[in-house]
């Protein structure tokens, strides 16, 4: 915007440029200019005009709507957690990694870019004294993490590891290198489970 004074002595069109003649230098926001915001407010361009977004609640998180619209949110809306609870006792004598099945698995989303840790509980125990394995597989057999034990008695175990978040199913396996290698859910409230938070 212009400002004429009459005469000569034009104001130019303020656009804060200290090394254009009379436009007066930079904007001073360090308490210096003056505003009716509202306090802790932002501001935003919506693509045509700029606009003031009020301060959120306490534990709000700034996200994003649809229409590429800053907003505040009482939930994370990219954070998700997923979880499968074991229905039974999956016993194997294979040499060879085998799914335990029995709800030990869950699907993750796909989202490009982002990835879950996943986490897995789970009590084991083999009918001898041989290795036995645990493994958590994306997509089957081919990647994953695994633990090992050796001996009969039951032993609770964890498994954690991060995935990318490719649409592929995430399952429990196992398999023994002699005896009998059981996944045990016992009775009452203990019980093996697997589940999945997006952390990107």
């Amino acid at each position: 915007m212009g400002f004429s004074g009459g005469g000569s002595n034009i104001l130019k069109n303020h656009t804060h440029d200290s090394g254009i003649l009379q436009d007066g230098g930079n904007l001073r926001l360090d308490g210096i200019t003056e505003g009716n915001l509202s306090s802790g407010s932002v501001t935003y361009s919506d693509g045509n005009n700029m606009q003031e977004l009020s301060v959120g609640t306490t534990g709000n998180q700034l996200t994003v709507s649809a229409g590429n619209i800053p907003e505040w949110s009482s939930t994370m809306t990219q954070l998700s957690t997923q979880e499968s609870i074991q229905t039974g006792i999956f016993t194997s004598a294979s040499l060879v990694y085998v799914a335990v099945g029995n709800g030990m698995q869950l699907t993750l989303p796909n989202r490009t870019g982002g990835k879950a840790l996943v986490c897995c509980n789970y009590t084991i125990k083999n009918s001898g004294t041989n290795s036995n394995y645990v493994s958590l597989f994306d997509a089957g057999v081919s990647s994953g993490i695994y633990q090992s034990y050796y001996g009969g008695n039951d032993v609770p175990g964890c498994l954690c590891g991060i995935f990318d978040l490719s649409g592929q199913v995430i399952e429990l396996y196992t398999k023994t290198t002699g005896g009998s290698v059981s996944i045990i859910q016992s009775g009452g409230a203990v019980a093996g489970s697997i589940c999945a938070i997006e952390i990107s």
